[in-house]
């Protein structure tokens, strides 16, 4: 028994030795869409044992066998604490092929399509058909390599329960994948006067501003420097700029989506070390116009009833519903949301609902979604619903969702309306 006992134990320790091991790498909680449109935020998973992943490009048939290794064992671990996904990392933007390679293959596991490839290089992806294993409760990576016996044990053995250590192992089968963008920054770290102030510029400084709604101003370099590890943590977790919408459908004017060149260009300079060139700082020469209405006087104003705000905590969404009373349809051009105490308030969601009558078949429920800030137009929306009286009754406004500072606050929220022209008789699918 002794000598079993010794022989195996040698056996495991000649076999390991043949796999570079480490100490958990730390990559970071990120977000991606799949080929659906559905979103996936890691640490959503946090209550699994560990997020399975295998990339993934459309024509590569080589990898067709490993698809249908990796499906099977996504079957059979169905029910084991673990989220199985593909990752594309090619950064083509072709999520509709991606789904029709998908269903022609037979392939149930949803992929994340990574557009702007910088959560395939914070997970050191390589090449098409490589293997890895992520922890959603620290964000690290557990193993990263081929799809083989030894990945095999890593997701058995974490199904157990048992530990893993960290494997790393270099693969060089498949298609290698080529990160365009860093190799450029590389050679060329962007500027942060000429690319990196006026991203923030447009898509943070309006709310991240003195005496703006946002927790804190990034009103020059030396506030970019010190918040750059936060800014890397909210675009790859797409948290920010807020209320974005899938770029994939429609063309939404002010959508509040960076650009996948603007991502990268931001990441890569937070990577390079966030660097000034110079001496010119347009973020701090930027002047904010003093206005009580940033487009003029408005058409319609809805006073919302005060709320109050508890001095500390976190809390729910607050759903307040206002009636508005207006004779006939109206275009929403813009909406603006003026609060008392702005330190109180993140931006707000509102949304609009009309009540019909269940007697008319032929009428078509209609929501108009608005996200709105204090200072900048709403991004209007109009879908259109062919459905009846169960959904009229459906209690359809948005929420509006405040943090705390550490004061109690009576928040007052007049909302202006800029209209725009009479609505025709029947409204449009889209705007």
């Amino acid at each position: 028994m002794k000598n079993s006992l010794l022989s195996f134990t040698l056996t495991a320790t000649i076999a390991l030795s043949a796999i570079h091991s480490q100490a958990a790498e730390r990559v970071g909680d990120f977000a991606l869409l799949d080929q659906a449109g559905y979103f996936h935020h890691m640490s959503w998973y946090d209550n699994n044992k560990a997020i399975v992943l295998l990339t993934q490009a459309n024509g590569e048939e080589s990898l067709v066998p490993l698809l249908d290794h990796f499906q099977a064992m996504a079957d059979e671990y169905a029910d084991a604490d673990l989220v199985f996904f593909l990752i594309n990392p090619m950064g083509k933007k072709n999520r509709d092929a991606v789904q029709a390679e998908m269903e022609r293959l037979d392939i149930s596991v949803p992929v994340l399509m990574d557009d702007a490839q910088l959560v395939s290089e914070a997970l050191g992806v390589t090449h098409i058909g490589q293997a890895l294993i992520y922890n959603p409760s620290d964000f690290s990576l557990i193993y990263s390599g081929p799809l083989d016996d030894d990945f095999a044990n890593a997701v058995a053995a974490i199904s157990a329960g048992d530990s893993a250590t960290a494997t790393h192992t270099p693969i060089t089968s498949g298609t290698a994948v080529t990160y365009t963008a860093k190799l450029a920054h590389a050679a060329n770290t962007p500027s942060y006067a000429d690319d990196i102030a006026p991203i923030i510029e447009e898509n943070c400084a309006k709310c991240h501003r003195e005496g703006g709604v946002a927790p804190f101003a990034l009103d020059s370099h030396t506030m970019l420097l010190g918040w750059s590890p936060m800014i890397r943590e909210v675009i790859m977790t797409k948290r920010m700029p807020p209320g974005q919408v899938d770029p994939h459908i429609g063309d939404f004017e002010n959508d509040m989506v960076l650009a996948d060149n603007e991502a990268q260009q931001l990441l890569h300079w937070i990577e390079a070390g966030s660097p000034q060139d110079g001496t010119r700082d347009p973020l701090a020469a930027i002047e904010w116009p003093e206005s009580e209405w940033a487009f003029g006087e408005p058409d319609y104003i809805i006073e919302v009833p005060p709320q109050e705000i508890p001095a500390t905590g976190v809390l729910d969404y607050y759903n307040v519903v206002v009636d508005v009373d207006i004779e006939k349809d109206r275009w929403v051009r813009a909406s603006i949301f003026r609060v008392t105490e702005p330190c109180c308030t993140t931006p707000c969601t509102a949304s609009f609902r009309r009540v019909q009558p269940a007697a008319d078949p032929c009428w078509v429920a209609t929501l108009i979604d608005l996200v709105s800030h204090p200072i900048f137009p709403a991004r209007t929306r109009v879908s259109s619903h062919p459905t009846l009286a169960d959904y009229c009754t459906q209690d359809l406004a948005l929420p509006c969702k405040c943090t705390t500072q550490p004061m109690a606050k009576k928040l007052l929220m007049p909302v202006a309306l800029v209209s725009g022209s009479t609505l025709r008789d029947s409204y449009p699918k889209s705007v």
